[in-house]
């Protein structure tokens, strides 16, 4: 199941950094001087895990400061549940996701489309709430099929199996 959740999560990520290039903050590239300020020496020295959750943390708060001044931007609560998701905190995660599809996930670009049932699907499942990750599953499956997207479709049926031969 870990493969099948990586490999469909790293095209989503993929995704979502591709399409999302206003929200993404690059990484700091310290100068040649030594003039670098703390925060940047900081950067530098952090684990890639820890620079990631200190990004994804601070990509949250500018989209949440987004989100006040445009409560009904479908994009936005999209991002940040995203980055909610790679953060592991699905109850959030699932909180964006719900106004996503509220704001009409057929607002969405085809790639989010079936994403944003996939993510809801994987949070559910995190928290262990199975009928509810393969609710959404089989909803993400349905878009990747209408699309033609049968390698999709194929690796999320299999994950569909798994979940529903795994104790309740």
């Amino acid at each position: 199941m870990f493969k099948q959740k990586l490999s469909l999560t790293l095209m989503l990520w993929m995704a979502m950094g591709m399409a999302l290039p206003f929200f993404a903050t690059s990484q700091v590239t310290l100068a040649q001087s030594s003039e670098a300020a703390p925060a940047e020496q900081a950067e530098e020295t952090a684990s890639p895990s820890e620079f990631l959750v200190r990004k994804n943390r601070q990509r949250i708060q500018l989209i949440t400061q987004a989100i006040e001044r445009s409560p009904d931007n479908i994009n936005l609560y999209n991002a940040r549940g995203w980055y909610y998701f790679q953060l592991g905190e699905y109850q959030l995660t699932l909180a964006d996701y719900e106004r996503v599809v509220e704001l009409g996930v057929e607002n969405l670009g085809p790639v989010y489309q079936p994403a944003v049932y996939y993510v809801r699907g994987m949070s559910y499942a995190s928290l262990n709430e199975t009928a509810l990750a393969i609710e959404n599953l089989q909803m993400s499956v349905e878009i990747y099929a209408a699309q033609g997207n049968e390698p999709a479709v194929n690796e999320l049926n299999q994950l569909i199996q798994k979940l529903q031969r795994s104790p309740a």
